[in-house]
């Protein structure tokens, strides 16, 4: 996405006469990678890519799927959305997403400006504008919305002593520490309870921080907003000062939002991004600058902008291999993956260790707690669970091991409020997992929170 908002300042002129606009002209691989033309007429490109954009993505999701019901068929993983899980299915879709979503969103932007060049297909441009705001909003509701609720972020253990398990391995130390935390941060992003959440969605938010996710949906927000506004191409004088003005503050903000909160895991990123926002808000700030004065192109403020643009290019290009390299490295350690199915692990060994105590939770059964807490729920999730006993909490065994059954799979009950318990004690996964690292993501009291009877050790008294 870097790359596509680059490709697309490096358009920001004014122009005074009615100028071709760059319909009837092939378009840059950044904005679309098929190149297909669609028609004859003048915007037969930019038609091209927002349709061929749309079916390489939804052509990548559908193989994918296609990929997993076949593990499914073939007994690799016991459900589809352990499936779906192992294949990082549908989260994955965000790589080819972001890079697609500039270009799209620039020729509808084009198409919708300019209904006269577009031979009557004015209405498309409309139509892919509206989508890309409802994609965004989908990816609030789907994903971020539900990161609070159905992931947590665990401490790495290559990172973290781990108490609750005397033979893991010792934390890293000295220069491969330092390296470790630079590329991959110190958290990694588990499923809360016993779904696939964080193994279908985590490509979404695995880089962030907890609390952090929104910016994701900041960074394609203001992609939208830079497309709209490049497309539209006003002549010399206040309108093209305004909008190359807007768009200077676009990626100003941008820049804030990096450097100021910081939202990513890994230091490399969070520098990445502020360097990259600041170069093109300041190349931004050049040419708004030389198109004002009316300045030579050979003056300074377009040398400037020049100069930034290359680098920002540069920076962005050399980042994409390293998270690409780091990401292969990630899958060779397996470490999101080794983590997530050890939660699953110690998920399902709480269940069975306190299975006992659950027992005397029938009794409470009664409607005596006004509906706030069931029993018979917690019990079925209990003996749906597979036996674990033989296992130490943090051994990694197959997913299929660990797939509940029926509509117990999902117990959590949602209760908002605070919690008022007397006689009773908690005993919290991330502690289990990692006692010497409190979880930035932990619930603090007095606000909402999900309550996990799973969890109870001692009896349930009020809430």
């Amino acid at each position: 996405m870097h790359a596509g908002r680059l490709a697309m300042v490096r358009t920001m002129g004014c122009d005074v006469d009615d100028v071709d606009l760059a319909f009837g002209e092939p378009l840059d691989f950044e904005f679309s990678p098929t190149g297909v033309a669609l028609a004859s007429d003048a915007a037969r490109y930019l038609r091209g890519c927002v349709v061929m954009n749309h079916v390489v993505l939804f052509g990548i999701g559908a193989a994918l799927v296609g990929v997993a019901w076949l593990v499914l068929q073939k007994g690799g993983r016991a459900s589809m959305a352990a499936a779906l899980g192992m294949l990082k299915m549908p989260g994955i879709l965000i790589i080819p997403a972001m890079f697609l979503w500039p270009g799209t969103a620039l020729a509808g932007a084009s198409m919708l400006f300019f209904p006269g060049k577009t031979g009557g297909w004015a209405a498309l441009g409309a139509v892919v504008m509206i989508t890309n705001v409802a994609a965004l909003w989908v990816l609030y509701r789907v994903v971020i919305r539900r990161v609070p609720v159905d992931a947590r972020d665990e401490p790495d253990p290559r990172l973290f002593a781990d108490a609750a398990d005397p033979g893991a391995p010792a934390p890293l130390a000295g220069w491969k520490r330092a390296l470790y935390r630079l590329a991959f941060g110190d958290d990694i992003w588990v499923t809360q309870g016993t779904g696939y959440f964080a193994d279908m969605y985590g490509l979404v938010f695995d880089c962030y921080q907890p609390g952090c996710a929104w910016a994701l949906l900041l960074e394609i927000a203001v992609t939208l907003c830079v497309a709209f506004l490049s497309a539209w191409k006003p002549r010399h004088g206040m309108p093209c000062n305004l909008r190359n003005s807007i768009i200077t503050v676009l990626f100003s903000a941008l820049f804030v939002v990096a450097a100021g909160v910081r939202p990513f895991n890994s230091l490399l990123d969070n520098v990445v991004m502020a360097v990259v926002q600041l170069m093109t808000a300041i190349a931004m700030a050049a040419m708004t600058a030389g198109i004002a004065w009316e300045a030579d192109p050979a003056s300074a403020a377009f040398a400037v902008a020049a100069f930034c643009l290359f680098w920002s290019a540069m920076v962005v290009m050399a980042k994409g291999v390293w998270d690409a390299v780091v990401y292969m490295v990630d899958v060779w350690l397996g470490r999101r993956s080794g983590a997530r199915r050890n939660a699953r692990v110690v998920e399902a060994a709480l269940v069975q260790e306190r299975y006992a105590d659950l027992q005397q939770c029938e009794d409470l059964d009664d409607g005596s707690l006004a509906g706030s807490f069931r029993a018979a729920p917690v019990l079925e999730f209990a003996k749906a669970t597979p036996n674990t006993s033989g296992h130490a909490p943090m051994q990694s065994l197959p997913d299929s091991s660990f797939e509940p059954s029926g509509s117990a799979a999902h117990p959590r009950r949602q209760v908002t409020g605070t919690s008022s318990l007397a006689g009773s004690s908690f005993l919290t996964r991330s502690a289990l997992a990692s006692p010497q690292k409190t979880p930035r993501g932990a619930a603090q009291q007095g606000r909402p929170f999900a309550f996990e009877p799973i969890v109870i050790v001692g009896p349930l008294v009020e809430l």
